[in-house]
């Protein structure tokens, strides 16, 4: 399993045009590839896209992209074990549990500002467990 900062430089790599903006690491799900499901890696944010890397390298090493524009809704919990989930427009859903690296707040912000109901606010569910 590869540092999250060196996933980062690697992803920039293969992706020299998306400019990445924010970032988290932890165990990614998703309902649109079976291929990434379950997979530990690094989820980044660029104005266009969200691109998801998982931690393997080369033949073990998978790239998720989705556009931004697709965002629906966002939901977080970002105290104790850090989680959020991503709905997508079409219904399906992009998350990361137990993330353990990165910025979550800022991630959060930076898609409620960019995403494409971001003229009418993403709306944001952030729970804290009692």
């Amino acid at each position: 399993m590869a540092h999250p900062a060196k996933m980062l430089k690697e992803l920039k790599e293969l992706k020299p045009d998306a400019s990445i903006e924010y970032w988290i690491f932890g165990i990614f799900h998703t309902s649109r590839s079976d291929k990434v499901d379950g997979f530990k890696g690094l989820l980044a944010a660029s104005k266009e896209i969200l691109i998801f890397k998982s931690g393997g390298s080369g033949e073990d090493s998978y790239i998720m992209e989705i556009p931004l524009k697709e965002v629906k809704d966002v939901e977080a919990d970002l105290n104790g074990t850090v989680n959020m989930t991503i709905n997508l427009v079409d219904g399906g859903y992009m998350e990361m549990s137990f993330i353990s690296r990165g910025a979550p707040k800022e991630f959060l912000s930076f898609l409620k500002a960019h995403g494409e109901n971001s003229q009418d606010e993403l709306p944001t569910i952030e729970s804290s467990k009692k």
